[in-house]
């Protein structure tokens, strides 16, 4: 019954979080849509375009400055937290 408990109160635990980290990036993406609107309609067609465009380079370079780093956070601190090491 011990193991069954703690696997229930593991499922709440992890739903809690995926809920907290769901509502934040929905958050965030609102922000960035309501921003994004904004600045398109203070700039105007032509120079929204230019932003755009300046706007493009660091994109790409985002792409390689994770490397896999948060999912191994996540897994290796879960890991040192159950004390597998």
């Amino acid at each position: 019954m011990s193991h069954q408990n703690e696997l229930v109160r593991t499922a709440k635990v992890a739903t809690h979080g995926a809920l907290f980290l769901f509502s934040g990036q929905v958050l965030a993406t609102i922000i960035a849509a309501v921003g994004s609107i904004l600045i398109a309609r203070l700039l105007g067609p032509d120079l929204y375009g230019v932003y755009s465009l300046s706007l493009v380079v660091p994109s790409f370079l985002l792409l390689f400055t994770d490397f896999g780093i948060s999912p191994a956070l996540t897994m290796f601190s879960e890991a040192y937290e159950r004390g597998i090491k």
